[in-house]
């Protein structure tokens, strides 16, 4: 036995010192990468940190692989699965970019998809994964929330032309107000005597 294990050591070293062995090689060359999934369309609302489709709506399932210093990866095949029978086969562009379009489950429930890069000799393989739920009250929920965005808006200049209408009119009474010579306050244009002071604002008379 203790000659077994002493044959194994020499023979791990031989392996690690030999210029034919490219382990250490390898982990030197190939860098980390990591793939990032979106899902858009129409149908399709994005919430902060979840996804709601209507059923069968036309979606387009996105992402970009990038290295470890957030490179894009360009010219690199991903492959693309589902749980609900979606699979396909893409490659990224200059910017690492992909996307392919499919169509969403009929069934309402929550869905899972991935994409791979099995990588290469220069970068390491890496998958990513996005959930989506397909819920026919997306649609209402869209509209509604729609409808919220459009009334913030409207309120919103609203709230602006009120704001910029005061603004004015309070310049304009400025304007017509009469200030006092010894105090320096305003007073109303049809004043006589100094509110604060109580001293005769010039050019009036009783």
């Amino acid at each position: 036995m203790k000659i077994q294990y002493l044959l194994t050591a020499v023979l791990m070293l031989a392996l690690a010192m030999s210029p034919s062995s490219s382990l250490g090689q390898e982990i030197g060359a190939v860098e980390t990468t990591m793939i990032s999934l979106k899902i858009e369309g129409k149908n399709v609302f994005n919430l902060i940190t979840w996804v709601l489709v209507l059923p069968d709506a036309p979606i387009t399932v996105g992402g970009k692989l990038e290295g470890a210093a957030n490179e894009p990866l360009g010219s690199k095949t991903i492959e693309l699965s589902s749980d609900f029978g979606f699979s396909a086969t893409v490659t990224t562009d200059g910017f690492g970019e992909f996307e392919f379009e499919t169509y969403a489950p009929k069934a309402e429930g929550i869905y899972w998809i991935y994409a791979e890069f099995k990588g290469d000799d220069n970068y390491a393989s890496s998958r990513g994964s996005i959930a989506f739920e397909v819920n026919r009250a997306t649609s209402l929920l869209q509209i509604i929330l729609q409808w919220l965005l459009i009334a913030t808006g409207v309120l919103a200049i609203f709230i602006v032309i009120i704001f910029v209408h005061k603004k004015e009119v309070s310049k304009r009474q400025k304007e017509i107000m009469v200030r006092c010579t010894r105090c320096g306050s305003l007073n109303d244009d049809n004043a006589f005597y100094c509110t604060n002071s109580g001293h005769q604002l010039v050019g009036r008379r009783q």
